[in-house]
């Protein structure tokens, strides 16, 4: 049996969710890892499923494992695994807030795959307890993963492909304006150059594509690129309704901003504390770094948390 064969084993998605991570854990390390934390939760929901736990699928992903793993009594070693491909995952979403760089973020997603077998193997053995696997799982070989996702992306008009696309040229830009920041270090702020520019106007050209099938990220990516002017100020509002659109359909990233729009009073939206705490309550609901740590500020400044943050 090799790992491709035990993931499909639990589920056609657990399945199509580890394939992919493998195909772009090089390429989109971050996307390995947060494909992987989601792939987790799929697991968690087929055991919950199979085993007939009062467990409710939904919420946030610490609370499912606290109450799954009180109910099919994984060893220590599994317990690591699941949490350490939720907290890769995080670390994927957010590598700039978790200061991390491509390569660090390559050998995350490689230790995320091994965690991920572990996952894999405890979840069989719960699913199919009588069914024996192998000690040794094989590593199955896949297509690398800029040629399968630019598939996707023209031919399918995959959302989730044009995404990544989108943040492929977003890496880009930031690859760009390093070494632009390198090279007139000694001359005062650095102007966004023509290359930068050519790289975000590109991303935004990705991510539109995304948004246009209502792809949560992609609307809230090409939200922030208008509103910092990709497309001149004339597209301010439409990229403020893109992140408000993105937040009620649930992303972290932007929940995290529309409660930093409600904290400070941006974008001519009136300053409530409440609306805040109840934006970033959301965003850290999945672990947002930046959404945590001001849940902490409000609630020690006395300004609408009455409880500190989990």
């Amino acid at each position: 049996m090799n790992d491709i064969q035990l993931a499909n084993a639990i589920s056609t998605a657990v399945g199509k969710h580890f394939t992919l991570a493998k195909e772009v854990a090089e390429d989109y390390p971050g996307y390995c890892l947060v494909t992987l934390r989601a792939m987790c939760k799929l697991v968690c929901k087929e055991i919950i499923e199979v085993k007939k736990l009062a467990v409710s699928p939904g919420g946030d992903l610490g609370t499912l494992f606290s109450e799954m793993f009180c109910r099919v009594h994984p060893e220590g070693e599994t317990k690591r695994a699941f949490h350490d491909l939720r907290g890769y995952g995080n670390k994927g979403a957010h590598p700039d807030e978790c200061r991390l760089d491509r390569a660090e973020l390559q050998g995350c997603a490689r230790v995320a795959l091994g965690q991920a077998i572990k996952v894999l193997r405890f979840a069989h053995s719960r699913i199919y307890p009588k069914i024996a696997i192998p000690a040794e799982i094989e590593s199955a070989p896949v297509e690398r993963s800029q040629k399968s996702l630019c598939y996707r992306a023209i031919i399918e008009e995959d959302a989730e492909a044009q995404y990544w696309i989108g943040k492929h040229f977003i890496g880009k830009a930031e690859e760009v304006q390093r070494d632009e920041a390198g090279k007139f270090s000694g001359f005062g702020p650095l102007i966004l150059g023509e290359n930068i520019h050519g790289q975000l106007k590109k991303a935004n050209f990705w991510f539109g594509l995304s948004a246009q099938q209502s792809h949560p990220a992609a609307l809230y990516e090409k939200g922030r690129l208008l509103i910092d002017g990709v497309e001149g100020e004339k597209y301010l509002q439409l990229g403020i309704n893109h992140v408000f659109r993105s937040a009620n359909a649930g992303n972290p990233d932007a929940n995290a901003y529309v409660g930093q729009v409600y904290y400070e009073g941006l974008h001519e939206q009136p300053q409530d504390f409440v609306e805040a705490r109840k934006y970033f309550e959301l965003a850290a609901a999945e672990d947002h770094p930046a959404a945590l740590m001001m849940l902490g500020v409000m609630y020690f400044q006395g300004k609408g948390a009455t409880s500190p943050p989990n």
